[in-house]
């Protein structure tokens, strides 16, 4: 790989749109467009976080970028752009980019080993012999905090936890710059997963890898990512480092998931007036609108909302909101009556898992 500068992005994703369906009788089967022109970028050695409800699109976001969706636009991995490579270009490229799914119950073959499922992208993309491979499994099972006893084991044999850390060591096998991590920890329980997370963190750290990270769950999302990206109706609403995101969002859809946020301490209260409670249905993706897609949802809605396309606009230093109104509306929490955030849970950016 050519050296790039380290002040260019990993992953530059432009215009990325997905549809799903569509047939020649359009009114029987439309096509229904999931991702609609997402934009954003990662840089090295950082991880993007993606979140949004379910049916937002991200994990569509996930699969266009690793190519196992058709898609358009682009999606430039240190600079080629992987929408537009031909099969023969996308097998040569495989290796620099790999995606961990949520269930690895599913994406572990029942049938085989640990050791065989490891070993397949070696011997796909590598020259290793039988005992190379083996040696190479079993650092990187070391890597990902197993013992060399799981590899003759199958993933039934195997805890959840174990298992999904042995998909995560599969996508690590080729050294890639870019992890895409669908909902990686969702399937486990909080020990597990903080056990994950913190693995994961210093993987990167060690490696440099760049990660592409969906999720649901926003204390998770603001314990990993660098910066974030918040979806509704398959399009990114607000996009920023993760402090500014957290403690001054700017898109009214971004203050009511935060205000939806569990209380973290023993013991707190919540005012139960300052939770945004909105009303309505998350919108249908197969559904077309004009104006904004969270105006028929927002408090803050006006006429023109429902008529003209809001486009990201500068709200801070790489901080993006794309809300018609978002000069007018007061940044941070408190302008929709959500929970002050803080740090001073045992869960939070700074520190680690315990």
């Amino acid at each position: 790989m050519s050296e790039r500068s380290s002040d260019e992005p990993l992953l530059e994703v432009t215009d990325l749109e997905v549809s799903y369906g569509g047939s020649r009788v359009a009114r029987r089967s439309p096509a229904v467009r999931a991702v609609r022109g997402v934009s954003f970028s990662v840089a090295p050695g950082t991880t993007f976080g993606l979140v949004g409800e379910s049916g937002s699109g991200k994990s569509s976001v996930a699969r266009a970028v690793a190519r196992l969706v058709p898609a358009t636009g682009v999606a430039s991995l240190n600079g080629v752009d992987l929408l537009a490579l031909d099969r023969r270009d996308l097998r040569d490229h495989r290796p620099q980019f790999q995606i961990v799914f949520q269930d690895p119950l599913a994406s572990l073959s029942p049938w085989l080993t640990i050791e065989r499922s490891l070993s397949e992208p070696l011997c796909v993309h590598t020259d290793l012999d039988r005992a190379g491979r083996r040696r190479r499994c079993e650092e990187l099972l070391d890597q990902v905090g197993l013992g060399p006893e799981l590899l003759d084991r199958r993933p039934s044999q195997i805890s959840g936890g174990q298992r999904q850390r042995v998909s995560i060591a599969r996508a690590l096998a080729l050294d890639p710059a870019l992890v895409i991590l669908d909902e990686p920890v969702s399937a486990l329980d909080v020990s597990s997963q903080s056990q994950v997370l913190n693995m994961l963190r210093d993987i990167q750290a060690r490696t440099g890898v760049g990660y592409l990270f969906i999720s649901h769950d926003l204390t998770i999302v603001r314990i990993v990512a660098d910066v974030i990206g918040v979806m509704y109706g398959g399009e990114l609403v607000e996009v920023g480092p993760s402090a500014q995101v957290f403690d001054a969002p700017r898109h009214p859809y971004t203050k009511a998931l935060l205000s939806a946020r569990l209380v973290a301490h023993p013991g707190a209260t919540r005012n139960t007036h300052t939770r945004v409670r909105l009303p309505g249905e998350p919108i249908d993706p197969s559904v077309e609108t004009t104006g904004c897609r969270f105006a028929a949802r927002c408090p803050h809605a006006i006429e023109v909302c429902r008529i003209e396309t809001p486009s990201p606009r500068s709200v801070g230093r790489s901080h993006l909101a794309a809300c018609l109104r978002v000069d007018e509306l007061e940044a941070g929490p408190h302008e929709v009556g959500a929970a002050p955030l803080d740090d001073r849970s045992p869960i939070s950016q700074s520190a680690p898992f315990e």
